[in-house]
């Protein structure tokens, strides 16, 4: 099930989230991750097992990301808020994951082909990675453009989303 046509629109214009999650003690941590968006909406990132985040969102899944630009007058702040639940991708969604990457981020077919010594660098790195992706459940548009602290927010139902305010 796709996002909400205007959360979907402002993330596909964006590349860095937010994550925010929790430790075994419930102490906070937020990480900045690239990402990119799978056709059913789920948030696609790749990282390495043994980050924090990664430990924290696999040991208690439920997380929150924010997605937002930086601009200089609040009559233009926008952004997105979100919870939903993280999780490992399957192996037999890695190829999608991989094309929604590309599509996001151009230069990585580049990464594939090039022998040049700082791209077999980035190429090292993703060696050990792995393909993680949240489930979003409940996802805030906050436009400033539209009025001071202007909200819409939407639930995941079982086959839509519901605007909810």
């Amino acid at each position: 099930m796709s996002l909400p046509a205007p959360v979907d629109e402002y993330l596909r214009r964006h590349t860095i989230l937010t994550l925010s999650t929790r430790d075994e003690e419930g102490i906070p941590h937020a990480t900045p991750l690239f990402y990119a968006l799978l056709p059913d909406g789920d948030v696609v990132f790749i990282s390495h097992p043994d980050t924090a985040h990664i430990r924290h969102m696999l040991g208690q899944p439920h997380v929150a990301i924010a997605v937002y630009g930086e601009p200089q007058v609040w009559q233009h702040i926008q952004g997105v808020q979100a919870h939903g639940e993280g999780y490992e991708l399957p192996p037999v969604r890695h190829q999608e994951a991989w094309d929604a990457y590309v599509t996001a981020f151009p230069f990585l077919k580049q990464v594939v082909r090039s022998e040049t010594p700082s791209v077999q660098q980035v190429r090292a790195a993703f060696q050990d990675a792995r393909w993680y992706g949240i489930r979003l459940t409940w996802v805030r548009l906050i436009d400033n453009q539209q009025g001071f602290s202007h909200k819409d927010e939407w639930v995941r139902g079982p086959d839509r989303w519901e605007k909810v305010r």
